[in-house]
């Protein structure tokens, strides 16, 4: 079996930190993907000038959490059960926690992708997979998450959400969200987050197997950037 690894989420706006590690065992199986797509969602992301730099897996990874976060309900039915389904290993209080803290916080604004944010996801992901280090919120110099963002120029509140994934970039987000043997469930408190605003992704290979994603999200910034 192929693992899943999951880092939770690194937040400074309240000037903690917070780190917890973990793994996910799943058998490598097709993944229930939805074959429509909404379009409202779809022209969101297009219009601004940051999404022209995504690759697709970044892209993909911007269409589903702004699915859930616009369409939680349709989220639940059309994302989360068929892969719950599909996996009945991830079937328990998290995914019972989840459904519940999606209808809970109902429909959200929509992340806006923001070039700067794009830059410093994109350059932690590409250092760490150059690297071959073990995946983490500090980059190979030593530097940390609050260094980074400082240094980018971002002095705003500001998160970011790690994984390494090999089934494709949909069934990472849901892990994500599930936050599988996480107390408190960071990651999810991150992706539906109300204070939020803007996101950058970073996704590139890490091995033969595998890929690393780095969300990095913030308070606004200059929406159009």
């Amino acid at each position: 079996m192929r693992k899943a690894l999951l880092v939770a989420v690194l937040l400074i706006f309240v000037g903690s930190v917070a780190a917890q590690l973990s793994e996910v065992v799943l058998e490598v199986k097709p993944v229930p993907t939805p074959i429509t797509r909404d379009k409202a969602i779809l022209e969101w992301n297009r219009s601004f000038p940051a999404f022209a730099s995504l690759n697709i897996r970044e892209q993909e990874c911007l269409y589903w959490v702004n699915l859930a976060r616009k369409n939680p309900a349709f989220f639940c039915d059309s994302v989360l059960n068929p892969i719950l389904q599909a996996f009945p290993t991830l079937r328990g209080r998290e995914s019972a926690a989840l459904r519940k803290d999606l209808l809970a916080a109902g429909s959200l604004a929509m992340f806006s992708p923001h070039a700067l944010l794009n830059k410093t996801s994109r350059a932690h992901a590409t250092d760490i997979a150059r690297n071959k280090t073990p995946i983490s919120h500090s980059s190979t110099n030593g530097n940390s998450f609050a260094d980074r963002m400082r240094l980018s120029g971002i002095n705003t509140c500001a998160g970011e959400n790690i994984s390494l994934g090999n089934q494709g970039v949909l069934l990472s987000v849901v892990l994500l969200y599930l936050d599988m043997n996480l107390t408190p469930a960071a990651h999810r408190q991150t992706l539906l987050s109300k204070q939020y605003t803007q996101v950058g992704l970073g996704c590139v290979d890490y091995d033969a197997d595998n890929f690393f994603l780095v969300q990095d999200f913030s308070c606004t910034l200059n929406t159009r950037f």
